[in-house]
């Protein structure tokens, strides 16, 4: 059996699905994930892009090559983090206000009656 096909079996057991269960929720033919299981057809790259888009949490490397884990670890990057830090900032700057500027607002707001 492929090495691909035998991963795909595994996501089938994490996931708790038989191959109807699993065949119906990626819109993978019954026959062709049949033949995938029982060693017969190595998997498409259209059947790994319909179980990919379907379960977002599977990591594409993993699934394709092996390498990795399964599940795709969460996005906690220094990028990500830039894009939030970028987001706030813009809001800011779309006002013509700077962190100093929308901390007085707010502590004068709060000392009015």
């Amino acid at each position: 059996m492929n090495e691909q096909a035998k991963r795909i079996k595994q996501v089938m057991k994490v996931l708790g699905m038989n191959s109807t269960k699993f065949s119906d929720e990626t819109g993978i033919m019954r026959a062709a994930l049949s033949h995938i299981t029982s060693g017969r057809n190595n998997p498409s790259a259209d059947v790994l892009t319909k179980i990919l888009e379907r379960f977002t949490d599977i990591d594409p490397g993993w699934l394709i090559t092996g390498r990795g884990t399964m599940l795709a670890v969460p996005a906690e990057t220094s990028g990500d983090l830039y894009d939030q830090n970028r987001q706030d900032v813009s809001s800011k700057q779309a006002d013509g206000m700077g962190t100093n500027e929308h901390e007085k607002k707010k502590k004068i707001a709060t000392k009015m009656p």
